[in-house]
């Protein structure tokens, strides 16, 4: 009876040893654009996977990346119609991240306003009829 408890106790030890093997991360895609977009995704080590189309404006997909924990670093490639990137993946990343497609392209930490323009703008009274009234 004690052999069978201790079988049981070291197999289960085992089983928790063996699911931390894998990092999972969870993507989410937001289409902001103007445009419904095709969702492909290739994990790292395997083939392109097709998560089906993003919705204009606010479309959303969400997808799980499991790598094992001796290939990391590991990037994960992705495709929405023309706009492409990749996500790094390490033992520090967070078990979340959002991926925002834009009509300017995809959203990450460089995008920043470099410079702000202030414009002045005077006050002109418009007629009925259009011309400028100063």
């Amino acid at each position: 009876m004690k052999k069978l408890i201790a079988t049981g106790v070291i197999l289960s030890a085992l089983l928790l040893l063996a699911a931390g093997c894998d990092k999972k991360v969870k993507l989410t895609f937001i289409n902001t654009s103007s445009q419904s977009l095709d969702l492909k995704v290739v994990p790292p080590g395997k083939t392109s996977v097709d998560l089906g189309t993003l919705i204009a404006d606010g479309g959303m997909r969400k997808y799980e990346v499991k790598v094992d924990k001796d290939d990391l670093p590991a990037v994960c490639f992705w495709r929405a119609g023309h706009h492409l990137g990749q996500v790094r993946i390490s033992q520090d990343s967070p078990k979340a991240i959002l991926v925002e497609i834009r009509t300017g392209g995809p959203a990450d930490k460089r995008d920043v306003i470099k410079k702000k323009t202030i414009i002045d703008i005077e006050d002109k009274l418009i007629d009925e009829k259009g011309p400028v009234v100063e």
